[in-house]
């Protein structure tokens, strides 16, 4: 018995997610989601919840229903930026790309690293040149949000 099933997967293309971002930023905009995002605002990261729960909603209203389809809407819609560079739309709609002041660091292989002062968990001062001693070593920075 051939027990193998076919499944399809719809994925966002760019016209759909041009009104999934106007329609994105209306929510942002709208009392409704900032009383949201004001109700969370002593929870970690409450923010980023509601904005992903709000996301969620969204291209489940575009008919992305199941767990797959959203999760990939989502992801579009978060990158669409990026999948899409000439797409004009996109660099200049969604808050969280127009108010993005992330950049590419200047740091090459093998430069020396500046001493800067650094705090730990428990809000004790520590000297980077202190962590680092004279080994090679990587540096990762980003951020979550």
């Amino acid at each position: 018995m051939d027990t193998e099933k076919e499944y399809i997967i719809k994925i966002p293309n760019e016209k759909q997610l041009e009104q999934m971002i106007y329609k994105e930023e209306e929510i942002r905009n709208s009392e409704d989601y900032r009383q949201k995002c004001t109700n969370v605002k002593d929870e970690v990261n409450g923010w980023l919840r509601v904005t992903k729960e709000m996301q969620q909603q969204l291209v489940k209203d575009f008919g992305f229903n199941t767990d797959i389809e959203c999760d990939i809407a989502c992801n579009y819609m978060r990158r669409a930026h990026i999948l899409y560079p000439n797409n004009e739309i996109f660099r200049t709609v969604p808050l969280q790309v127009r108010n993005n002041k992330a950049k590419q660091g200047n740091l090459l292989i093998n430069d020396q690293v500046k001493d800067m002062l650094l705090y730990d968990l428990n809000n004790n001062q520590i000297n980077l040149h202190n962590i680092l001693n004279d080994k090679q070593n990587i540096i990762l920075l980003g951020s979550h949000t």
